[in-house]
């Protein structure tokens, strides 16, 4: 199947084993769509990519996935090179979906016109529907996956004098301060796989760029996420990061309005 093809092997076969696809029927009628969805379980970490998003946009989402949790080694795989090693991985991954999009082209959502409106070209009418669906409201949407678990960990984006850094989470939540419930409440976020996706991306917004410049002692830091009116206050912790790891402890979830700043070091919006 792999051979003759410059793409690796421990990679492909790591996505055929992990990946788990199913599909969803949303809607009913004529707004009736057929979702098919990979999903991934590592490290207790849960993911799942869809096919009405674009081929590149998956393989960068699954590139993030393998490299966030070091769940297999990606070589000397660097996402701001451009060379052999990074051509290899990125074709592993189209390779892997290639099968993906296989599947969905042997299960078309017309039978009568025998159409598939899962390619790249009709993102906009997939869209549409899909809008119409979550107007609709249907359960499938409404679900805010409250026991899904919150982030523990992730590997950044951008290297540190070359090297990968990796930031540990720790959550202030419990049954008296249920940081999930303060997340459906305070926000307009619509599930916890949303929240943790803006999340990881404000992280990777400000570490590295910042250390050493709005970051550079232990402390209470606040992220105000301006498009959602809710601002996240947490702690740092560098002590570790001769190791190039960081500590992060989230500590609540505030509207913007509440932020007291007398205790915070620096205040980052975006």
């Amino acid at each position: 199947m792999t051979e003759g093809k410059n793409i690796d092997k421990d990679i492909f076969n790591f996505l055929r084993r992990r990946g788990e696809t199913k599909s969803q029927v949303l809607g009913k009628d004529d707004y009736a769509i057929t979702v098919y969805v990979i999903s991934f379980d590592i490290k207790g970490e849960k993911y799942a990519f869809n096919n009405y998003m674009s081929k590149k946009e998956l393989t960068y989402k699954i590139i993030n996935m393998l490299e966030e949790n070091e769940a297999i080694s990606l070589g000397e795989y660097n996402p701001n090179i451009f060379d052999e090693n990074r051509q290899k991985v990125v074709q592993t991954v189209r390779f892997y979906l290639d099968n993906f999009f296989d599947v969905t082209k042997k299960n078309p959502i017309n039978e009568e016109t025998n159409t598939n409106l899962f390619t790249d070209n009709n993102h906009k009418q997939i869209e549409e529907i899909i809008n119409i669906v979550m107007k609709q409201k249907y359960d499938w949407w409404k679900d805010f996956e409250i026991d899904r678990e919150l982030p523990t960990q992730l590997t950044l984006k951008k290297r540190y004098n070359n090297k990968k850094i990796k930031v540990l989470f720790n959550w202030f939540d419990n049954s008296k301060h249920d940081l999930k419930k303060r997340i459906k409440e305070r926000t307009s976020l619509k599930t916890i796989s949303e929240f943790t996706e803006i999340f990881k991306d404000s992280i990777n917004s400000i570490l590295p760029e910042k250390l050493g410049v709005n970051i550079s002692e232990n402390g209470r830091y606040a992220l105000n996420l301006s498009e959602y009116n809710l601002t996240l206050i947490f702690s740092i912790d560098l002590d570790d990061f001769n190791d190039y790891i960081v500590k992060i402890t989230v500590i609540t979830i505030l509207p913007k309005s509440q932020v007291d700043k007398k205790n915070i070091l620096h205040y980052f919006v975006y």
